[in-house]
């Protein structure tokens, strides 16, 4: 009982520590850019992904085509 004890004030002591202004500006600012990506794809029907090979490329495309080009090749 005494190490859970130990280990929860431990977790809430550094989860207690203020974060730099600086860096918080940032994450704010980073959360708009990611939000205003995703409506712009939203808007323009797009989807973002990941390829799965081994030279990190993505593929940005229209999402209904994506769409059916996977149901496609899960088909096969």
């Amino acid at each position: 009982m005494e190490i859970q004890q130990k280990i929860n004030d431990t977790f809430t002591s550094l989860f207690s520590i203020p974060i730099p202004s600086n860096i918080q500006q940032r994450g704010l600012h980073e959360k708009h850019l990611v939000q205003s990506i995703r409506f712009a794809f939203n808007k323009e029907n797009l989807i973002l992904r990941r390829t799965a090979d081994n030279k990190n490329a993505f593929y940005l495309g229209n999402r209904k085509e994506f769409e059916t080009k996977a149901n496609d090749y899960l088909m096969k």
